[in-house]
């Protein structure tokens, strides 16, 4: 089934007022994903943006919008942490505005493939850029105090301790290869009472 993205980028309207766009000027939106932004700021006046996204699969999307706008747009495989060096590789020195849409895109929790969705079970991939170790390699193979640190640093999770090592012990049985397996394993590291309370706020 052909996949068919509905995305409302969060606050256009107010970020279409910050950047006070203005003709001849170029933007940059930093994190393209399906390109509303980049399509409400061409559709605004005559300006050039320049687009990237880690995400190779963001250059369909890209690719739809060069057709209209041609010249005033242009697109980089890249992550936003490597801005500067794109504007450096095309000789830009300046720009207007820059545009940053923090986050996992919507056809990254959209499509089970992806393995970013607790909802849509698939499998355990979770790469943005679809390079590099899978989510399945690393939860099969990081040691347990190492997943544990990683899981409350990053995840500010209180029971993250428990969670490390009931995903070693699964592992130590069976591999771990999809969301569902791995959301199935946190829910059930955390305490009921802790459970109900999260389903309260």
């Amino acid at each position: 089934m052909f996949y068919k993205p509905q995305h409302i980028p969060v606050l256009l309207s107010e970020v279409i007022n910050a950047l006070s766009i203005n003709e001849n000027e170029l933007y940059v939106d930093a994190t393209f994903g399906l390109g509303g932004y980049t399509k409400a700021i061409l559709n605004k006046n005559n300006c050039k943006v320049i687009a990237i996204d880690r995400d190779p699969e963001a250059k369909i999307f890209a690719e739809k919008i060069k057709i209209d706008f041609k010249d005033r747009f242009f697109f980089k495989n890249s992550k936003f942490s490597q801005l500067v060096k794109v504007l450096e590789d095309l000789k830009i020195k300046k720009v207007a505005g820059v545009v940053f849409d923090l986050g996992v895109s919507s056809p990254q929790f959209d499509q089970k493939h992806r393995g970013f969705s607790q909802k849509l079970d698939g499998p355990l991939d979770m790469r943005m850029s679809c390079e590099g170790p899978t989510a399945e390699e690393f939860i099969n193979q990081v040691e347990e105090n190492t997943l544990a640190n990683i899981i409350y640093e990053l995840g500010d999770e209180i029971f993250s301790r428990r969670i490390a090592k009931n995903i070693v012990l699964e592992r130590s049985c069976t591999s771990i290869k999809t969301t569902g397996q791995l959301a199935n394993l946190i829910r059930k590291s955390i305490p009921t009472k802790k459970k109900q309370n999260r389903s309260c706020h």
